[in-house]
């Protein structure tokens, strides 16, 4: 590449180095130090080709601004980035929103962080499974997991499974979750009652004594006259 032969005046200029990465990546190799390692110049060298960043500045690639940049724009695999920025909550959230089973790679405290967690749910519902166990445990957490993915419902803790509040607010997003309640949640004859108002198929997953209870059925055929159907 001619740039090699640049002067000193023209490997330190900005405009300069900023038009020559434009063009080609691996220019940045014959910046001056200061410029290798000047964000606007590495992020556009990137967007020309990805192995710049083996020949920027050092710590670039720990650089907070280069590494969200380049992982958004797909130039960084997160699980490729340097791993003292998986404790990195910036990053990790970054990441997280654009694949959101990167949140397997991030750092054991990020994992309990609601924010970064239910993103990585949004952005992929399996994600929920690399959830830390304190957030499953959450009612507004897993219940929110649950509202962007019902199927979610069969990991979710027992403890929550046999909770009332809990399970009452989940049939109301799909009744069919009344399937995964625990002994004590599906007993209560109003969680199914509204399981059953969400969904009449919802009476297959009742408990036997429910389904052979002639008042019961007669409660849900007011409650849901497509039970019939069952």
């Amino acid at each position: 590449n001619s740039f090699r032969f640049a002067s000193d005046r023209l490997r330190d200029d900005f405009e300069t180095v900023f038009d020559a990465v434009n063009i080609d990546g691996m220019v940045i190799r014959y910046a001056s130090d200061e410029l290798k390692s000047d964000p606007d110049i590495v992020k556009n060298a990137m967007d020309n080709n990805p192995l710049a960043l083996s020949a920027a500045g050092a710590d670039m690639d720990k650089n907070e601004d280069v590494v969200i940049d380049l992982i958004q724009k797909g130039k960084l695999k997160f699980i490729d980035a340097d791993k003292s920025l998986r404790k990195n909550r910036n990053v990790v959230l970054a990441a997280v929103n654009v694949d959101g089973e990167n949140l397997y790679y991030a750092d054991t405290a990020l994992k309990n962080d609601y924010e970064i967690a239910i993103s990585a749910v949004k952005q992929h519902s399996h994600s929920y499974t690399w959830a830390s166990d304190s957030l499953k445990n959450n009612k507004a957490f897993s219940l929110e997991a649950v509202g962007l993915d019902s199927k979610l419902i069969s990991n979710v803790p027992y403890e929550l499974l046999d909770d009332e509040e809990f399970m009452s607010e989940a049939v109301r997003i799909d009744g069919l979750t009344l399937k995964w309640a625990g002994y004590n949640a599906s007993g209560k004859e109003k969680i199914v009652l509204a399981a059953i108002k969400q969904n009449p198929a919802a009476l297959f997953c009742a408990r036997d004594f429910y389904r052979s209870d002639e008042n019961f059925l007669k409660k849900a055929l007011e409650i849901n006259g497509d039970c019939l159907k069952f």
